[in-house]
């Protein structure tokens, strides 16, 4: 039980505690080069405390094994990141352990808003206890969950402007391509997909920069954010969605570590498999795999705060493609008041545009254009002007106004 593992006794053998550290250290490098590692090491490390007692390193050890199930799907692994930090406490990992479960455990259990402040909580202890590196990743994560959220753009342009610059003065650039790939993109969503903040300052790397350092360090997981981030250009600007990235094959029968982030790029390229079926004659083709995606996303369809806005509008975009438009009408409906019930705005703009091309496609012309006006509206008040800008363009073209 939780009460006997935080009873047990403190380990007396120095060779079994530099164990625990060495094994901490590989899970690190693992974690980078080959995350199918790392299960076996997470286990081994839970183990250890059980048998030889507890040490300062094990909270990371259950705070691991407790991410490693729960990117195999068991939600016992939320258990295990509420034990991780509860053995934390007042320990010099608090900030690390505070760091991994907020970030890859507890958004199966906890709202995303409540994990970005977590993480700020997580910035402040590790500035207490002198851990730089778990706090500056606890404060780049803050910043990622809240754009996730859907927090207001003009913000966050500022937060991590003032975050990369500090990395760049300090020369400690631990998260700078983590940071940059997501300020590209609130930039792009205000100013145009053309916009690059490379561009006005060269430190900054570029995508192409990035791109480069992923595949030459094989760095899984920043692979995954760069791809994830150009689903999310592609379908909010509507690029050219055909030869957009794909990180369902990798994503959906893999054991990799699972961020939020990686679950929003799932959803974003269900949503572009379902918009491609509608406009391409080898529509069955991009439904399977809008499917696949809408199947991955119902895995944690429990945790209603953080998954029911957008399983719903994928089934939405399901059962329109499928010509079943009564129940597509009634689902676009309840994704839009969940968007609104758990405050994401900027999915709540999505599925409103989404609900007025439905509206239009079956004639109805007033629907339609209350929709997308009210879409355009939850889009500025993101701060996502040149999104509000596309659909602007969109609604005087085909309607007139």
């Amino acid at each position: 039980t939780d009460d006997s593992v935080i009873a047990l006794g403190h380990c007396t053998q120095r060779r079994a505690e530099f164990v625990m550290r060495l094994y901490h250290e590989l899970n690190f490098a693992f974690f980078v080069y080959d995350p199918t590692c790392l299960l076996g090491i997470c286990f081994r490390m839970v183990s250890l405390t059980i048998e030889i007692g507890s040490t300062e390193i094990s909270a990371t050890a259950f705070a691991n094994y407790g991410i490693e199930l729960i990117a195999r799907g068991y939600s016992i692994g939320s258990r295990l990141g509420t034990l991780a930090l509860k053995l934390a406490e007042n320990s010099k990992y608090i900030s690390y352990v505070i760091a991994a479960v907020k970030q890859y455990n507890s958004w199966v259990v906890e709202p995303l808003h409540a994990i970005a402040e977590s993480h700020l909580l997580g910035f402040y202890a590790g500035k207490k206890i002198g851990d730089e590196f778990s706090s500056s990743l606890n404060y780049c994560l803050q910043i990622i969950t809240c754009f996730l959220c859907g927090k207001d753009l003009t913000q966050l342009n500022d937060t991590f402007n003032d975050y990369i610059m500090q990395l760049l003065e300090s020369r400690k650039k631990w998260f700078l391509p983590q940071s940059s790939i997501f300020y590209r993109l609130v930039v792009e969503l205000i100013e145009g997909p053309n916009f690059s903040p490379h561009d006005h300052n060269p430190n900054i790397p570029s995508e192409l920069a990035i791109v480069a350092f992923a595949a030459t360090a094989k760095h899984h997981e920043l692979d995954l954010l760069i791809d994830g981030s150009k689903l999310m250009r592609s379908f909010l600007f509507r690029l050219d969605m055909s030869k957009c990235a794909d990180v369902l094959d990798r994503v959906v029968n893999a054991t990799c570590q699972l961020r939020f982030t990686t679950i929003t790029a799932v959803f974003f390229e269900g949503l572009i498999s379902f918009a491609m079926a509608r406009q391409t004659a080898e529509n069955n083709e991009w439904i399977i795999k809008g499917e696949i995606a809408l199947s991955y996303m119902k895995r944690w369809e429990s945790t209603k705060w953080n998954f029911e806005n957008k399983i719903k509008l994928l089934e939405a975009e399901k059962m329109h493609c499928l010509g079943y438009f009564d129940l597509a009408s009634k689902l676009y409906v309840d994704a839009v008041e969940s968007s609104k019930r758990h405050k994401f705005v900027h999915e709540l703009a999505m599925c409103l545009e989404l609900q007025g091309l439905f509206f239009q496609g079956r004639n109805m012309a007033e629907e339609a254009l209350t929709s997308l006006r009210r879409s355009v509206r939850c889009y500025r008040n993101w701060g996502a002007d040149a999104v509000a800008e596309r659909v602007e363009l969109y609604i005087r073209h085909h309607f007139g106004h």
